[in-house]
């Protein structure tokens, strides 16, 4: 059922990079004649142009298909926008890229007034000693470690084990060192959105699990009926009485 209700949210859509939904940008229409001039209609179709180029070099396919396919049952789903340098990421045309975040390991204090905006988010979780090792140049002590990453609208900091994060990058221009410890946020907002499936009076999303249940019941019920019925029919017994002489199956 999730899947089939992801394929629905998609529609058809090509096998290729591009992100299965792209972004349209349109300009600012004058109150008095209800149209856009020319100059504002290039400047929208640059930002859009800019959007979907993010969009495809952060493998949008992939992600907005797997979002959308978690967020039936989950309730909801995030993306968060990240700056790559360009020393890191040499290979962007643009320095930021849209990643997905499983919301179990998201905790977001988001504001009542607008809830698509997060005043503050946590992101924790676990990663191994040899992810530690090849992402950020750090050595473990022990087999895994937590990681802790505070964003709010003025900064944003990154702990492993309750230290701040001092990444060591090797790159073609040579080593680079990030510390994470309290850097300054490049967006001026939390860049993490969480998109509900359906939002009912809350800030997460409703899963679809809970009205399903009843109906996967029954359909799980009548479905053993028919193998019960099946079962009986495909292996009959035959019996007989006041038979003479001696008959043959």
């Amino acid at each position: 059922a999730v899947r089939k209700l992801s394929a629905l949210l998609f529609g058809e859509a090509p096998d290729t990079p591009a992100p299965l939904v792209k972004s349209v940008v349109k300009p600012k229409t004058s109150l008095l004649t209800g149209e856009a001039n020319e100059s504002l209609k290039k400047t929208a179709k640059f930002y859009q142009n800019i959007l979907n180029e993010i969009w495809h070099q952060s493998h949008g396919n992939a992600i907005m298909y797997e979002n959308g396919t978690m967020s039936q049952f989950l309730g909801g789903c995030y993306f968060k926008y990240e700056y790559a340098p360009p020393e890191l990421r040499p290979d962007l045309r643009i320095p930021i890229i849209v990643k997905k975040l499983i919301p179990d390991f998201v905790m977001p204090i988001w504001n009542t007034e607008d809830e698509f905006e997060l005043n503050e988010a946590w992101i924790v979780y676990r990663i191994s000693k040899v992810a530690a090792k090849r992402e950020y140049g750090l050595e473990l002590g022990s087999t895994f470690a937590n990681y802790v990453e505070h964003w709010t609208k003025k900064s944003y900091s990154v702990h492993i084990e309750g230290k701040p994060l001092k990444a060591r990058y090797h790159t073609p221009y040579g080593e680079h060192v990030i510390d994470y410890s309290e850097q300054e946020n490049p967006f001026g907002f939390v860049p993490i959105i969480y998109i509900p499936r359906l939002r009912e009076g809350n800030f997460y999303g409703s899963s679809m699990v809970p009205d399903i249940a009843a109906l996967t019941l029954e359909f799980n019920g009548r479905f053993a009926d028919v193998g019960t019925l099946v079962h009986k029919l495909a292996d009959r017994q035959w019996f007989g009485k006041n038979i003479s002489g001696n008959p043959r199956p």
